[in-house]
Parts: C-alpha cells; structure tokens; sequence
C-alpha cells in the first residue's frame, strides 16, 4: 500500500500536495466565486485553511507553499518595520533549539523543523546524530543508514523508514511487535483492536505535536482521541493514490486501509485542531455519517473541545450517527458541513455528511431515519458548505 519515498534533507523544505484542488467540485475565477469559508486556487474552490496565501494563514505546523498548507519552510518575519529583503544575510543559519534551524531564505528568517527528517541542529545546520566511536549506525537521510565503524550505507528497503539509528517498518506497515517499527510503536497489536484494517497491527510513532514529538516528513500527525478514551496522537500514513476512498470498486469483505481525514491536533492547545492532508487508516473510529453504538465509535481529537457523539435524534436513528461539535473555530473535515440543529445555541452546531461525499464502507446515509435533503425545517448550514444531493439529515 505504500510507495516508497527516497527523501533527502531537501525534502524538509517541502512536501507533496495532497490538498489538491482537484479535490473540489466547485470552478472559479476569484475568490468571490467561491462560497463562505473557501477561496479559489488555481481556479478551484478550496477550503480556507489549506489554500494560502500567507504562512500566517496556515497551521502553526505548515508553511504557505505553491498556494496550499503544506509541510517545509515557515517563514518568520523578525521585524516587519524592516524591508523584506534586508532582515538577514545570504545563507545566515543558526540553531535556536536542539531541532530547529533557523536560516536566510530570500533575505527572509525561516524555520526548519530538523526532527521531521530524524535529524537534529548542530552547527548551523540539520545534522545527522553523529557515530558513538567506532560501534552502531546512524540515518544520513530518511531512506539511508550508515555503519558508523565502517562507512558503509546501506539504502532502506521497501516500506521501511530510517529513524532513530536503523531501518524498521515505516507508518502504516502491518507489525505484531513495537521492535517491528521505526517509530517504536506497534498500535494495535496483539489484537488490542477488534477486527477491521488494523487487526494485524499498524506501525506509527506516538506523542506527536505533544511534548516536542514530531512525525517524519512522509507521515501526518492525527488525533485519535474520543469521548471516554484517553488523547492518543500518533502518525499516519498520507494517503497515496493507490488508498481507496471507499469500498467502490474493491474486493467484497475489503475492510480497508481508507483515504480518511482526522484531526490534525494543535501542539499549543488541546482543544483545538484542524484537517490537512488525509491519512490511509482504519474505518474506525467512524467519520461523521458513519453508523455507531455510541460515542467511543467515533473521531475526536481532544479531550475538551472535540469529542465525537453517537446521535439518535431522539431514537429515531437506531444504527447512531457519528459526529462531533463544530463552530467557527472548530472546523469539519471535508465531505461534511458544519450545521446548527433545533436548540443548538446560535454559531454552533454538529458535522454531517454532505450526501455527494457518501463513501460506500465508511459514511452513508441510506440508513432509516436518516435522508438526503436540503437545510430547512429548523436546520441551517454554518460554515456555507452547499451540496446539490443536500445532507444527510433525519427525517
């Protein structure tokens, strides 16, 4: 399932687009084209948030590159009274922390995030950890490790990771044990998860965007924490093209790997979050749309502001309907819009499903109780979010 990704330490200063304006319905020729909350990039309609113009309009985790938020480069303006070509020198590079770098990028200060690439900052630059006398190895790269006693280098084979010293499984790799994975840690094993994609176990990194962690520059840090579970940030694997949507199209009993979008923690502030670049993962816990049992079933990202709930709408649901709280600064992944229910107090609501992103497998709205309509009757679109299909709302 995953396309190995022979990256250098140039890579740190960009990432490939999975935010792709492709991704949208909607055409456009300027901003004004596109509905509340989106602008137009390359003549498509994108969700405000991945398409930038600025670094200021992304996460605090990405930087504004070829008009989307991507991982690289941030740059920092240090005095914005001072002319923007002449706040630094030519390949001026010092290291503010044990991982991060910061240089001279077009007469602008940026920052570099050298533990993206396992690296750290040493002497003005993203250096690999240097070799303990004439014993072990060290990763010159993501994809290369070195024999420190003799020099030799060896290339990582397919589907593995160089980290912390050696080549093990990458993100995403089935494991039974944590030694399996170059990130140390093997979710799921020994059958801690009942059935579905990660029943042979699923190869991460945990404590990502908490306590200085960071994932490797191929992977996406996600929030898996719901209500009654505790906060569990850990990295995923992007989502490549060969990672289905859905169960369109593939094999009967398929129970994934899926192109899902979850919540992408904030490293300042447990309550907040936001959606980036899709991650191939699990079914479960379930996107909004998806059927539950209850709240444990579905995403959530923190343990105050974003919970996932199971709703019934007062029974009339009895397969449940994942979702969770939204407002204007907490969003919805996409495929669902943000709407305000009768009795929801004013600016707020909950995320469902936008019928035209039904995802056979995954979220649907061919269940009882439920149809496919438009807003009205006590239910308002939030966040301007329209589909032709409507929502996926109780009858």
């Amino acid at each position: 399932m995953r396309t190995k990704a022979w990256l250098t330490v140039a890579l740190l200063r960009v990432a490939s687009c999975a935010n792709c304006p492709c991704a949208t319905q909607n055409t456009c020729a300027g901003d004004g084209d596109c509905e509340t909350g989106y602008v137009c990039r390359d003549e498509a309609c994108v969700q405000r948030g991945s398409a930038c113009i600025l670094d200021e309009e992304c996460p605090a985790d990405r930087a504004c590159l070829n008009g989307f938020c991507e991982l690289g480069v941030r740059m920092v303006v240090v005095d914005a009274g001072q002319d923007a070509g002449l706040q630094c020198r030519f390949n001026e590079a010092t290291c503010l922390s044990p991982t991060v770098l910061q240089v001279c990028e077009l007469g602008r200060f940026a920052q570099v995030d050298c533990a993206r690439n396992g690296l750290s900052c040493q002497d003005g630059g993203c250096q690999a950890a240097a070799c303990s006398g004439d014993a072990g190895t060290r990763c010159l790269d993501l994809a290369t490790v070195e024999t420190c006693a003799t020099g030799v280098l060896r290339d990582c084979a397919q589907d593995e990771l160089c980290w912390g010293g050696r080549c093990a499984s990458a993100t995403g790799e089935p494991c039974a044990l944590d030694t399996e994975c170059a990130g140390g840690l093997c979710h799921c094993k020994g059958g801690a998860c009942d059935g579905g994609a990660l029943a042979s176990g699923y190869c991460t990194l945990g404590g990502c965007n908490s306590d200085g962690g960071a994932c490797p520059l191929t992977d996406v840090c996600m929030g898996l924490a719901s209500a009654g579970g505790g906060r569990q940030n850990l990295c995923g694997q992007r989502a490549a093209a060969d990672c289905p949507e859905s169960t369109a199209g593939m094999p009967a009993g398929y129970v994934g790997p899926f192109k899902r979008y979850l919540p992408i923690p904030d490293p300042t502030n447990a309550e907040r979050y936001t959606f980036g670049d899709p991650v191939c993962f699990d079914a479960r816990p379930g996107p909004p749309g998806a059927s539950c049992a209850g709240p444990t079933d579905c995403i959530g990202g923190s343990t105050t502001g974003f919970t996932g709930q199971c709703l019934t709408f007062a029974g009339a649901v009895a397969s449940g309907y994942c979702t969770h709280g939204c407002d204007q600064t907490h969003p919805c992944a996409p495929g669902n819009a943000c709407v305000n229910r009768p009795g929801d107090p004013a600016g707020s609501g909950v995320c469902m499903l936008k019928c035209s992103d039904q995802r056979p497998g995954l979220a649907q709205c061919n269940r009882t109780g439920l149809s496919c309509r438009a807003a009205g009757n006590g239910y308002s679109v939030l966040d301007g979010r329209t589909d032709a299909l409507g929502y996926c709302l109780p009858n």
